[in-house]
């Protein structure tokens, strides 16, 4: 055919966009339209009967809905429903042993996944301990895992809740031993411009602590300017100004405890 010009209802052009052929009901295998086919609703808006029904027959009327669709079947499939994903694994877990308690910190996923992070749950190598730590915002990704059994081995390991589920658990931390005497516990915030630490101790009171520090790159740790004392409820705190991310730790002025390490991150 050579000179037509086609146009006007009843006109599809391109893919129509149709399932294979499958039972859809009626008699006869019908290729149903997916839902973004160009033929749904896309018939002779002035149509009338007859036929009163698609080509499955009785039961399956053509004008179902208001509107005239092409093709064999009058109607669609239901629209896929996008996936979503949960977050991966927490990163950079690490625990510190205390007197039958342990401190487990943690980095956020590098992926959240669909939704945001809600909630992280820890566990321990017993199997004993499973404990839900809420997701603050501003607040260190930590928790204090209490009553556990001096001179014990634990390992922990974390994962993340988002709207789509549980994540994969991260692999367990270095193994520790609780035992009593002293002990330096540190969690991380950034708060704009200045990374802070707050530490609690136990046996350490009036004591200065050093800061080691390093900055991201083929960076040492060095010493922090300022020291910190322990105050009268064994606790201390300290910041350092600056938008990159860090990495921190304490030891005493002996050197002979440190405390575990954090990672605060960049200034966003």
């Amino acid at each position: 055919m050579s000179g037509a010009t086609i146009d006007g209802p009843g006109s599809i052009f391109g893919a129509p966009k149709l399932n294979g052929l499958a039972d859809n009901g009626g008699p006869t295998l019908t290729m149903l339209p997916q839902w973004d086919s160009p033929a749904f609703q896309a018939g002779d808006p002035n149509w009338s009967a007859p036929p009163a029904n698609d080509q499955r027959g009785t039961g399956f009327p053509r004008d179902a809905g208001g509107r005239v669709s092409m093709g064999a079947i009058q109607g669609r499939s239901a629209k896929p429903i996008d996936p979503v994903f949960p977050p991966s694994a927490p990163r950079e877990v690490q625990a510190v042993a205390g007197d039958e308690q342990a401190l487990v910190t943690w980095m956020a996923p590098a992926s959240t996944g669909s939704f945001p992070v809600t909630t992280y749950q820890v566990d321990d190598s017993t199997g004993e301990i499973s404990v839900l730590v809420s997701v603050t915002p501003g607040e260190p990704l930590s928790t204090v895992i209490q009553d556990l059994g001096n001179g014990r081995e634990y390992a922990f390991r974390v994962r993340a809740l988002n709207g789509a589920g549980w994540g994969t658990w991260s692999d367990y931390s270095d193994t520790v031993i609780p035992q009593p005497g002293p002990s330096i516990l540190i969690s991380g915030t950034r708060d704009g411009r200045f990374a802070r630490v707050q530490g609690e101790t136990t046996g350490l009171v009036g004591q200065s602590m050093i800061p080691r520090v390093r900055l991201p790159g083929p960076h040492p740790y060095k010493d922090g300017v300022a020291r910190p004392v322990v105050d009268d409820a064994g606790e201390f705190t300290w910041q350092r100004q600056g938008g990159k991310k860090v990495y921190v730790y304490f030891f005493t002025e002996d050197l002979q405890l440190r405390s575990n390490r954090v990672i605060i991150p960049a200034q966003r």
